[in-house]
């Protein structure tokens, strides 16, 4: 969180974020004065830091009024969060100044039990369309008052608000030549928010045999075509792993051993889910390393942020040194919630400059050269040498790996699903928690090799940084071994971690 204020002294703040979005959307100038009399009525009005923060949401709120795009209501949002407030405020308040639409007042108290928020599907999937075809889908909401907030200008809801009792609400998708809509729609009342998760993909040509989708039920990706049965392309060899010996810490990673050859990297197309940043489907040859069995456990972190990890500059770019100063980022964000800080459960809310920095404070502690993986080797180690569509294979099975399919919705003990393992025996490579890799974002198909370890490369702090694996966010499309994300290196969310790779086992 990088705003000055106290947790209390920000909980305290967080209703005033409402009033201000209300009185933006009605034209209000919010002179000082004005924001000063807010704070009167928080019982704030002699705090300064109180009053530099809402000055700094107003600047916010009336940015995006100003250029309602679909990129600036999406930074805005970002940037109030890494101010640390929650999100369902800060999406109806971002709502509430674009679209002129105020968040519903809470209901009086009453004497029977409170009414649940409930929707009758756990997502809407509009399947596969033809290029500049349009959809709609119908569900069920009960449990408002409440405001549907849309995250795309690709949907469009009707109607906007929903009551107490059973409101059907039309989801009508605006037709694409082609492409992959991946978004979702926020049912949010004034305690509660479901978000219910929307995809539909465009195809300039579909097979006459696939019949328009008119129901939200989720597909499955087919196995590529001419590919032999999973059993077959298992690997060879059998999965080597290397524990950490006796003269090693408990808290070094394991690792396993991805054995040096061609893979299909990206996706072909007859994998009906592909993106165009999966294509084209090439060979590519990399020599053997060896990569995490596992996500980085906060057990396998916390030596890092005991000892000198964020005290010594070394470890760090220069570029992530500046950023940790700036923001006084001493632990990730999460470190102290016990929702997300088992031990062995994956590290979340590290940045990508705290991931290189683990990496190199790992490698002077042990001796072993120690690094992010590039995308690359992600995905050969997730995918095997015969491109799998999921690490155990190309049918997807929602038994083998924790994604928003599970219900869960959060991190869980890594190593979990030991037969979702990928050939070479590396654990949650598809869902659980994303992973940062060394890669810069942007880099086309077919992938050119390169060193992305070297210090001009991570220097390169500008730009977005790739990270993969899908998390417990996400559905079934998007935990796939071939599906690219990306964000600035400063990201630190709950759904994001790191995973690490080396050469060899000697520096």
């Amino acid at each position: 969180m990088t705003s000055s204020l106290s947790s209390d002294h920000l909980a305290q703040l967080v209703p005033l974020l409402g009033s201000l979005a209300r009185l933006i959307a009605g034209g209000s100038p919010l002179s000082e004065r004005s924001l000063h009399t807010l704070l009167l009525g928080a019982g704030m009005e002699d705090n300064p830091a109180a009053l530099h923060e809402i000055q700094r949401w107003s600047r916010l709120l009336k940015a995006v009024q100003q250029q309602p795009t679909t990129e600036q209501r999406h930074a805005t949002v970002e940037a109030l969060l890494v101010r640390g407030l929650p999100e369902a405020p800060v999406l109806l308040a971002v709502a509430s100044v674009v679209g002129g639409a105020v968040a519903p007042a809470p209901t009086p108290p009453v004497e029977s039990a409170p009414v649940r928020l409930h929707v009758n599907v756990a997502n809407l999937d509009f399947g596969t369309l033809r290029s500049g075809q349009g959809a709609a889908l119908e569900l069920d909401v009960q449990g408002g008052p409440g405001q549907v907030v849309v995250e795309s200008d690709q949907l469009q809801v009707t109607p906007p608000q929903f009551g107490a009792g059973t409101t059907r609400l039309r989801v009508t998708v605006r037709p694409l030549t082609s492409g992959l809509l991946w978004t979702s729609l926020k049912l949010m009342t004034a305690g509660e928010t479901l978000e219910v998760p929307v995809v539909a993909q465009w195809q300039a040509t579909v097979a006459p045999s696939i019949a328009p989708v008119t129901n939200p039920v989720s597909q499955q990706a087919p196995p590529a075509v001419g590919t032999p049965p999973v059993e077959a392309r298992r690997e060879t060899n059998a999965p080597r792993t290397i524990p950490p010996t006796d003269a090693m810490p408990a808290w070094v990673p394991e690792l396993v051993k991805v054995p040096a050859g061609p893979f299909l990297m990206g996706s072909s197309d007859a994998d009906r889910q592909a993106q165009g940043n999966e294509k084209p489907q090439h060979s590519l040859n990399l020599p053997d390393y060896w990569i995490g069995k596992t996500p980085i456990t906060n057990a396998q972190f916390r030596p890092f942020v005991d000892s000198d990890g964020y005290k010594n500059q070394a470890y760090w770019t220069a570029a992530g040194w500046a950023w940790r100063q700036a923001e006084k980022i001493t632990e990730p964000v999460y470190w102290n919630d016990a929702k997300w800080n088992d031990p062995d459960y994956p590290v979340v809310g590290v940045s990508w400059f705290e991931a290189v920095a683990y990496c190199r404070w790992l490698s002077k502690q042990t001796g072993i050269a120690f690094r992010l993986p590039s995308e690359a080797e992600w995905e050969k180690a997730a995918r095997g040498s015969n491109g799998l569509i999921y690490p155990w294979g190309n049918t997807w099975d929602a038994s083998l790996v924790n994604s928003r399919e599970s219900g869960v919705q959060k991190t869980m003990l890594v190593g979990r699903y030991p037969k979702g393992a990928s050939p070479y025996g590396a654990m949650d490579m598809a869902g659980n928690v994303l992973e940062w890799c060394a890669t810069l974002w942007g880099k086309t198909y077919p992938y050119q090799l390169e060193d992305e370890w070297q210090t001009a490369y991570l220097e390169a702090t500008a730009d977005a940084r790739v990270f993969r694996g899908g998390s417990s966010r996400y559905m079934s499309t998007f935990v796939r071994g071939a599906y690219r994300y990306d964000y600035f290196p400063r990201a630190r969310f709950n759904y994001l971690g790191l995973r690490v790779a080396s050469h060899s086992l000697v520096s």
